[in-house]
């Protein structure tokens, strides 16, 4: 019961980062701020840097989902897939907070 809670959750949690790329490709801003607190200020995420983190963006969320569909189905590697996804998630999140 609970490795379908686990999956679900990660499987949930990776859609939900299709906004982050969506934000970033479309004139949509998906809730996001205009500009980084991290980078620079004028660096806007509709410049090129944006554009290469929201393609971090969706490959945290293919990860986020491989990692959940591991957990639900048994397949190896659910661990290591999912601590990726996690990392890679805190790291594509922390300029847009």
């Amino acid at each position: 019961m609970i490795k379908i809670i686990i999956g679900i959750v990660f499987i949930v949690h990776g859609i939900a980062h299709i906004s982050g790329f969506l934000a970033a490709f479309t004139k949509n801003r998906q809730g996001f701020k205009e500009s980084s607190w991290l980078i620079n200020e004028s660096v806007f995420y509709r410049g090129n840097i944006a554009r290469i983190f929201g393609v971090f963006w969706l490959i945290s969320m293919l990860i986020l989902i491989a990692g959940g569909l591991s957990v639900l189905f048994e397949w190896p590697y659910a661990f290591p897939l999912m601590m990726m996804g996690c990392l890679l998630s805190a790291l594509v999140m922390l300029p847009w907070l």
